[in-house]
Formats: structure tokens, sequence, C-alpha cells
């Protein structure tokens, strides 16, 4: 469409090539994926086979990934950031709790 941005004309195209959910249930499925692990260590009341350095390392990319979309402003990969965020804290915290 004529007046629009190459960013904005290149985001539009985006947007109708992979619908915004899919995204979306990307994070909430990568997300989930924290359950079990959770939930193996409250079974067992042990964290030994959850390495915090690796989780820890897992954080911090994540952590940077969500800086750049706050920046970006891009609200599907500030939800997904957020998700992960919370999903990768479960973990660890489940893990010191059952060290």
């Amino acid at each position: 469409r004529p007046g629009l941005r190459t960013e904005a004309r290149v985001r539009e195209v985006q947007v109708r090539m992979i619908p915004l959910f899919l995204p979306l249930l990307a994070y909430a499925l990568m997300g989930l994926s924290a359950v079990p692990s959770i939930l193996r260590m409250a079974a067992t009341g042990s964290s030994r086979d959850v390495s915090l350095i690796w989780q820890g390392m897992i954080l911090s990319g994540v952590c940077v990934i969500f800086s750049y979309a706050l920046q970006v402003g891009e609200p599907v990969f500030i939800v997904g950031g957020i998700i992960n965020i919370a999903s990768i804290s479960s973990v660890i915290a489940t893990a010191v709790k059952y060290r």
C-alpha cells in the first residue's frame, strides 16, 4: 500500500504468512515443557538431574531476547518472553527447593 514505510509493509506481509496465534501457541508449548521436569522433581524430592548452570544460561539468553522484544515493541515476542521467563524461573526455583 502506498505511504507505508518499508518496515510496516514487511511486517504486514509477515503477519499474512504466519497467523499470530502460531507463535503464541509455540511459546505456550515451550512454557509447558517445564511442567514434566517440575513434577518429576516434586515426585522424587530431588533435583540432581537438573543443571542450575544450564538453566541459568537459558534464562540469561531468554532475558536478552526479551529485552530486545521490549525495544522492538512486538507484543507476541513480549508475551512469549514473559511465558519463557516464568517457565524457566519455575524450574530453577523448584530445583533450588529440592537441593
